[in-house]
């Protein structure tokens, strides 16, 4: 029952009393011995202790303030450099599922005309495992990212946090979004060349040409890519007046303010052509892609665009990120003398590198490292197979290399994810004091040839894996060494009959897999352990053998548990 409707009930009562001539005593007796039972009621109630102050008696309301504030400009770039943002909807939910889960609304509020926001939550509200604050785009706007202390940033508007609550800083959670006025730097564009014109009708297209008019100011671009070639002679043209190739489209869109595209339109009689794929071979190393908002390729299936680096001098990458707000989507990059995406720098943040095949460097398939951060590795656009590199399939390295996501993709098979294609080192490797980063939901992390996932070094920590496919690699499923993720210790499991149970870490979350040894295959689902560390999952695992994860508050992820073997009933029929 509601506090605020006992008491209305009873100041009506109340009311009624001097209507009718009751005497108001014995009203007031009444108020007090209703009081005294709502506030029992709330004392014995499932509560969260509140933040930043001890809980002093059980008859206290507990509430929580999530605050921060809204920016127009870049990413954690704030006053003067970039102004608030007024009527901006932030709103909280609560679940008790981890993100994608968004749950139940709470409640939202808008901006100041400082940008400020202030959400808060009560105990009769939940109560929830988790709180999401989200932010809703301004008409026009774009969400470039987020920051935030104590919670877990999902995606560029959404922030996360679990229970318990108490002694996180719950404000400063600040988002940063960018509109058609918006500006990103001092530097004003000056076209140096038409792009795409008309091409010829003859020739089978790698995508649908759309041309577009010469670019002026901040209007989007489109660069068309149409031959293999890798010269540059300084212009990109339609090739009835000459040509454009990927290293003068680099080279020209990095110099532009975004948005700008790279797209590929490669006749059939083009040298490179094979076998329906079109193939560049650079000879000398690429453009960085410094400019932000630049996107190449799209994702498409089959993948038709193939950037081989055979020709290419020891030690080159493939692609080079940093800038903000890249995409490098739909193309195979295979045999880079180093590694075949490299995004690096603080400047590189809230890029995506999706939908890719990146096989056979002699790298890493993907390194992330000095400083880049809030970058994903295949979410939602899609997966991107990262397999037979000869260092890491991802690696990310370094301080201050926070909050990146490694979602969805194959790492060490084929593209179907049931081959054996191994990474010649770790599946991920988080090493170095890279924090916050997190590897899930539904990567698949098999077949490497040292660790699944390895998160090494004291500060390399609240690092999330969750929700993957981890098997069959030659070390273990999860390594956390030398003080990594703060070695949170692994659950043990008691005992597996129509459910799961054992102990874990008070109020961790507990993530139950299957699997033919003693990593993760099949991901079954999750519970919470209790304030003591016990659980139980309601539900029967696939087997043969059965393994868990523990993941606490501040995002560190366990080890696998020594696996758990399932046996089954052995029945002899008709046995003489």
């Amino acid at each position: 029952m509601k506090r605020s409707f006992v008491f209305g009930r009873v100041w009506r009562l109340l009311e009624g009393a001097n209507a009718s001539g009751v005497h108001r005593q014995t009203i007031l007796i009444l108020i007090v011995l209703v009081a005294s039972a709502v506030v029992l009621a709330v004392g014995n109630g499932p509560r969260l202790p509140r933040v930043g102050a001890a809980q002093t008696s059980q008859t206290a309301a507990a509430e929580w303030t999530f605050g921060g504030r809204v920016y127009e400009g870049d990413l954690g770039v704030e006053l003067p450099h970039s102004h608030p943002l007024q009527g901006v909807t932030v709103s909280v939910y609560g679940s008790n599922n981890p993100y994608p889960d968004t749950g139940t609304f709470i409640r939202s509020t808008t901006t100041d005309a400082n940008g400020w926001y202030g959400l808060t939550v009560y105990d009769d509200d939940g109560p929830y495992e988790f709180y999401h604050i989200r932010e809703t785009d301004p008409p026009g706007y774009t969400s470039v990212g987020a920051t935030t202390v104590d919670g877990t940033l999902r995606t560029e508007n959404w922030i996360e946090y679990v229970i318990p609550l108490e002694g996180k800083t719950l404000t400063g959670n600040k988002f940063w979004d960018i509109g058609p006025e918006t500006p990103t730097s001092t530097h004003t564009p000056t076209p140096t060349a038409t792009p795409t014109g008309t091409v010829s009708p003859t020739h089978t297209p790698t995508r649908t040409p759309t041309p577009t008019a010469t670019p002026t100011g901040e209007a989007a671009r489109e660069w068309v890519v149409n031959t293999t070639a890798d010269h540059d002679d300084g212009e990109c043209q339609p090739l009835d007046m000459s040509d454009c190739t990927l290293r003068e489209a680099m080279r020209i869109a990095n110099e532009q303010e975004g948005p700008d595209t790279i797209l590929f339109d490669i006749p059939t009689d083009d040298p490179g052509y094979q076998d329906g794929q079109w193939t560049i071979r650079p000879e000398a190393a690429l453009p960085d892609l410094t400019g932000d908002r630049l996107t190449i390729g799209a994702c498409t299936e089959p993948i038709l665009v193939v950037l081989d680096g055979t020709l290419m001098p020891a030690g080159m990458n493939g692609f080079v990120l940093n800038g903000s707000h890249q995409k490098l989507l739909g193309l195979i990059l295979s045999n880079w003398p180093a590694n075949g995406v490299h995004i690096t720098g603080a400047n590189a943040y809230n890029n995506v590198v999706a939908c890719n095949q990146i096989l056979d460097n002699l790298g890493d398939g993907v390194l992330i490292e000095a400083g880049a951060h809030h970058n994903t590795v295949g979410g939602s656009l899609g997966r991107n197979l990262i397999s037979g590199n000869s260092g890491d399939g991802v690696a990310i390295t370094g301080t201050g290399m926070n909050y990146n996501d490694v979602t969805g993709n194959y790492i060490g098979t084929d593209v179907n994810g049931t081959a054996a294609l191994g990474n010649s080192d770790d599946g991920v490797s988080i090493v170095e004091g890279a924090k916050g980063n997190t590897i899930g939901p539904g990567n698949t992390v098999a077949n490497n040839g040292r660790d699944g996932v390895r998160v090494e070094d004291s500060g390399s920590t609240g690092n999330t894996i969750t929700q993957n496919s981890i098997t069959n690699n030659a070390g273990l499923g999860i390594n956390n060494v030398d003080g990594g993720n703060n070695e949170l210790a692994p659950p043990v499991i008691t005992s597996v009959t129509a459910s799961v149970s054992g102990t874990a870490c008070p109020n961790c979350r507990v993530e139950i897999f299957s699997d033919p040894a003693d990593e993760g295959k099949v991901y079954e689902g999750f519970t919470t352990a209790d304030g003591t560390g016990n659980f139980t999952w309601a539900g029967t695992p696939g087997g043969p053998s059965v393994t868990a994860t523990a993941t606490d508050a501040d995002g560190n992820t366990s080890e696998f548990t020594p696996l758990y073997v399932i046996y089954l009933p052995i029945i002899l029929k008709n046995y003489p």
